[in-house]
């Protein structure tokens, strides 16, 4: 929702007397002309900046069964107007079969809840889960391309791609203040061979909305709803 800009100019114009003399006398025209005053009407701004603050790439590449590791994100509300936070998350996920053979699985891979890779994000400040290893991403999506994925990136090589969208970060519009999001990811020590040389990227794009005349409400849990869950828009309200 945006706010527009406005300009007005208040101009008086007085009246203007014309006064004929004789032949040879210059005509005059009495003017007059106030100050001009302008109002200026500048819209707020709803602002959210995001700022890696713990990479796991190096950790994260030549995974084995039993092991994990975990990656930050710092992302610092800014707006003068207050605002609700969500994150949006994604998950891109493919196999190999020349490591995994005929049978290989990706590495995310919601139908094997024992031996998939075990992926949960958190935040800190407030402390939400929003992502656990027993969470459903629900039906897969088509992987983006080049432009339309979360980060830009291009996901049409990966075998199956997943999205959580507008999972509510607070019920409790922002002024202010810096949330961290932990993204964490672990191997179980059971995982078979099917699993190796597979891979998986997760995506966490966070954003906002004002909340000044865009009251919350969720189609679950209303005006009062949990953070950590998905909040799809009901009534007037809007995440864009």
């Amino acid at each position: 929702m945006k706010r527009r800009r406005f300009q007005g100019t208040l101009v008086l114009f007085a009246l203007v007397a014309v006064a004929t003399m004789s032949v040879g006398v210059t005509l005059a025209l009495y003017s007059n002309r106030p100050t001009a005053e302008t109002n200026t009407f500048v819209a707020g701004t709803v602002s959210v900046t995001s700022v890696v603050t713990g990479a796991c790439a190096a950790s994260t590449n030549n995974m084995a069964p039993g092991d994990s590791a975990s990656c930050t994100l710092a992302s610092t509300y800014g707006g003068s107007l207050s605002g609700y936070m969500a994150v949006d998350v994604f998950v891109a996920t493919q196999k190999s079969t020349a490591a995994g053979g005929g049978s290989a699985t990706n590495l995310y891979n919601p139908t094997d809840g024992t031996n998939e890779a075990q992926i949960t994000v958190s935040s800190t400040t407030p402390t939400v889960s929003y992502v656990t290893a027993s969470t459903s991403f629900g039906t897969a999506v088509t992987c983006p391309g080049s432009g339309t994925s979360l980060d830009g990136n291009s996901y049409t090589t990966y075998s199956t791609c997943y999205l959580l969208s507008n999972l509510l970060v607070s019920a409790t519009a922002f002024a202010s203040g810096t949330v961290t999001f932990t993204t964490g990811i672990s191997l179980p020590s059971t995982e078979p061979n099917t699993y190796q040389g597979s891979s998986a990227v997760v995506v966490l794009s966070a954003h906002a909305v004002q909340s000044k005349n865009n009251a919350i409400d969720c189609t679950l849990g209303g005006t009062s709803p949990t953070a950590g869950t998905v909040c799809a828009p009901a009534g007037s309200f809007a995440w864009s």
